[in-house]
């Protein structure tokens, strides 16, 4: 007997990106940048990934956006890296620029 299933959701939080107020729970929040990877499974043990996406998500309420182009993935990637490393200063304006380069937020 051969056990297959479909549907197991694994997570990685990138951590936070984006300080923002969450417009669901109204709460100042940074959102989140997740990896969400559903996996096909032999026996219960992960074989492959056959569906992913990328999220910003509220920590708080867990709602949020989809990322859908590889543009808005690579940036908010890219802003999840300079977090670590960068001043207050210049991480505001590493936000600034993604907020002006990302498909999905209006720059005022």
């Amino acid at each position: 007997m051969i056990i297959v299933g479909w549907g197991n959701r694994k997570t990685k939080d990138f951590g936070e990106i984006l300080p923002s107020t969450c417009p669901i729970c109204n709460n100042k929040i940074s959102y989140h940048l997740v990896r969400a990877r559903d996996w096909a499974d032999l026996f219960f043990i992960p074989i492959f990934p056959y569906q992913s996406g990328w999220f910003l998500l509220c920590p708080i309420c867990d709602n949020g956006m989809e990322l859908e182009s590889k543009k808005d993935i690579n940036l908010a990637r890219e802003l999840s890296e300079h977090a670590v490393n960068l001043s207050e200063k210049d991480y505001g304006k590493k936000i600034e620029e993604f907020c002006k380069k990302a498909d999905f937020i209006d720059a005022e």
